[in-house]
């Protein structure tokens, strides 16, 4: 494992420090479900390439659909706690802001296209739920912006990624 040889550690030893930090951990948690979202869009039927974007301020995939059509796909993973109503609920805002704009970390409706909640902190199950970036509750006071968390309640949300591509006109 090349990782390992770079870091001079073994596997184990790698896989115990992700585990002992909660930080890292949340981190290998987003990387993993970006894998496991990436394997099921290269799934769909409606897709026909499947681009994973690795840069920062970017949406983690585009995708290139049968028609032609190009859409981005931002992937988060949702919360371990629920909305006191039950609905479980994803955090949809950037790390950090940049330098001069307090809003930078909240995302614009037109940086992603569909969001991508992945559920394995409510189901311990590596699923999704979709919904097209128009139907995101949009900021307090900053209308263009999208509100930091979202609840996650069917519908409007979906587990058919097919389903939602032909929402996302829809909505616009």
């Amino acid at each position: 494992m090349l990782l390992a040889k770079e870091f001079d550690l073994t596997s184990a030893q790698i896989m115990e420090m992700i585990n002992r930090r909660a930080r890292l951990g949340v981190a290998v948690r987003g990387g993993v479900a970006e894998q496991h979202l990436q394997r099921l869009l290269e799934r769909s039927r409606l897709i026909q390439i499947v681009a994973f974007l690795d840069r920062d301020g970017e949406p983690d995939f585009e995708i290139t659909l049968a028609s032609g059509r190009k859409l981005l796909v931002e992937c988060k993973n949702a919360s371990p706690h629920r909305y006191s109503n039950g609905d479980a609920k994803v955090e949809v805002q950037k790390t950090r802001a940049s330098r001069g704009d307090p809003l930078s970390r909240y995302y614009r409706y037109e940086q992603f296209d569909i969001l991508a909640a992945c559920m394995w902190a409510v189901t311990k199950r590596w699923e999704f739920r979709f919904l097209p970036s128009p139907l995101l509750e949009p900021l307090s006071g900053a209308p263009t912006r999208i509100r930091p968390m979202q609840p996650i309640a069917e519908p409007p949300w979906t587990n058919d990624f097919d389903a939602v591509i032909g929402r996302v006109d829809e909505e616009r």
